[in-house]
């Protein structure tokens, strides 16, 4: 049975790939790339030939089929997966080739290396613990004030990644929905140009003007609110009519609003409870 081995790459600077990774990739036959061209420069760069190598490309476009080839090849040989840059496994393709392979029986191994999560989060100053990484944020407005909503009711230092397109609009709307909250924007993290600027949201308009909006961004946003979570409006409603009488579908509504667990799966734990 074959391995998977997931190669951590530079995020930008590629003197930051680590002696393990590059060991990996100089032993390794089969290579598979979510960007064939990224590996080949960092190949380049590290005196390795690419002669004697398989190099195939597997990406998020990638259809089901691809996957299921690539991970039937997988089951008599070892292969080294790298993204374009940073963790294969955080917002980039991995987690479904994981996912198989370790359905068929795969082994899986890591050489870790470079993260912009945790490079963000050194430069920011902010509190590291309790940190949450959110991904790239979704392009619909209704569902990303849906998180920000989400931010306010959980502690800590808040991680996510933004295009370059929508960059200064985000930073517009967290402004206006976290008044007096620090901010960090870290902007091509270990390239050349890199950029951090860390601000509170009051002082935004005055900030706005150092940002060069180019590049790749990672956003950190602190909230230092431990209280916990804020009923909505909904919620306390919600409690206020079981405070008067207990009724099991209403309790189910208001534990998912709070927990996030669906309200039918909620309910069942209800009943078997009662039982």
């Amino acid at each position: 049975m074959g391995k998977l081995t997931l190669v951590t790459t530079p995020i930008g600077n590629l003197g930051d790939i680590t002696y393990r990774a590059a060991e990996t990739l100089k032993t390794a036959n089969f290579i598979v790339a979510e960007d064939t061209r990224s590996l080949k420069e960092l190949l380049n760069h590290l005196g390795i030939s690419l002669s004697e190598k398989k190099i195939i490309s597997y990406h998020d476009q990638s259809s089901e089929q691809q996957l299921e080839r690539l991970v039937e090849e997988m089951a008599n040989v070892d292969v080294v997966y790298v993204s374009e840059a940073g963790s294969p496994y955080v917002s980039d393709p991995a987690y479904l080739l994981v996912q198989e392979c370790l359905k068929q029986g795969i082994e899986i191994e890591n050489m870790p290396g470079v993260s912009a999560v945790t490079t963000g989060l050194e430069l920011s100053a902010l509190p590291p613990i309790p940190f949450h990484f959110h991904g790239f944020l979704p392009r619909e407005n209704g569902k990303i004030n849906k998180i920000f909503q989400d931010f306010k009711s959980i502690y800590g230092t808040h991680i996510f990644f933004e295009g370059v397109s929508r960059v200064e609009e985000t930073l517009n709307t967290i402004s206006q929905k976290f008044p007096e909250t620090d901010v960090v924007v870290a902007r091509e993290l270990t390239k050349k140009f890199q950029q951090v600027v860390r601000f509170n949201t009051k002082d935004w308009e005055s900030v706005r003007g150092e940002i060069v909006f180019k590049g790749e961004f990672t956003i950190l946003l602190s909230n230092r609110n431990d209280q916990g979570a804020v009923p909505d409006e909904k919620v306390v409603a919600l409690a206020k009519e079981l405070l008067d009488s207990f009724h099991t579908k209403k309790m189910a509504e208001l534990l998912s609003l709070i927990t996030g667990v669906n309200k039918k799966e909620c309910y069942q734990r209800i009943l078997k409870s009662e039982k």
